[in-house]
């Protein structure tokens, strides 16, 4: 009498591998589950939200001067009034707390003159209440006033310390573009401008490249030449071992 074949445990090795991909899926899960909560309070962070305007602000500053400096080059009328005036809205409209719209107010003076700026220092001091920036707001009182310099040297390092770019903008205010420390300063906002133009023009590639690509993919649907990677494998069924018949 012959022995049948004792039989494979493929229900055990299904069993583990389902706990497996269990396994996997809950540690996906709970990775992303953990990076959005993160994210979200990182967004609902108001230190997070001032830096994030902070840098906001100061790019849309830089490329807003940058843009202006180019097209005094190109000449005084290269560009009507009304066009630097929603420049500097632009500008306004992201600065939010009391040091942005300091910020804000160097801006304006710089594409706009003093006048311009004097009016938005106005509005801006109503919301500035500590003493470093009612300092900063008298400074650059006397420089669209007076002239930048009017301002002790004290005022002009904390004026860059407070403000940063904007404030070192507000302290080269009048000076001719071959002085050193104002050249630096407009050298930094032409290179924000270039910046900016170069990534809106990568975009507008990366747009023409999937356009391209989505046209071709569909022609190619169209004429059946464009086949799926994935293709389903058959594993043939095993044939179970014959049972050879016994005698009495």
């Amino acid at each position: 009498m012959s022995h049948l074949p004792s039989p494979q445990p493929q229900s055990t090795d299904r069993a583990d591998s389902r706990v497996g991909v269990v396994l996997a899926w809950l540690a996906i899960l709970g990775v992303v589950g953990f990076v959005a909560v993160r994210v979200w309070l990182m967004s609902h962070d108001p230190r997070m939200e001032e830096a994030g305007g902070d840098v906001t602000l100061q790019m849309a500053s830089r490329t807003a001067v940058g843009y202006h400096v180019l097209t005094q080059s190109l000449g005084k009328d290269a560009v009507p009034p009304g066009r630097l005036r929603e420049t500097t809205a632009s500008v306004v409209a992201q600065a939010h707390t009391p040091r942005q719209q300091l910020q804000a107010v160097a801006v304006i003076g710089e594409i706009l003159g003093a006048p311009a700026a004097l009016d938005e220092l106005e509005r801006a001091r109503g919301q500035v209440h500590s003493k470093e920036l009612r300092a900063n707001a008298d400074a650059l009182q006397t420089i669209y006033t007076s002239g930048a310099d009017k301002i002790t040297c004290d005022q002009a390092t904390d004026l860059t310390k407070n403000l940063g770019w904007p404030g070192q903008l507000a302290t080269t205010f009048g000076a001719p573009d071959d002085n050193p420390v104002r050249s630096k300063v407009l050298r930094a906002a032409l290179r924000a401008l270039t910046a900016a133009i170069g990534i809106e023009i990568l975009i507008g590639l990366g747009l023409l490249a999937g356009l391209a690509l989505l046209t071709i993919a569909i022609i190619r649907g169209i004429d059946g030449k464009l086949r799926p990677a994935y293709r389903p494998t058959t594993t043939p069924c095993a044939k179970s071992p014959a049972i050879p018949a016994t005698r009495a």
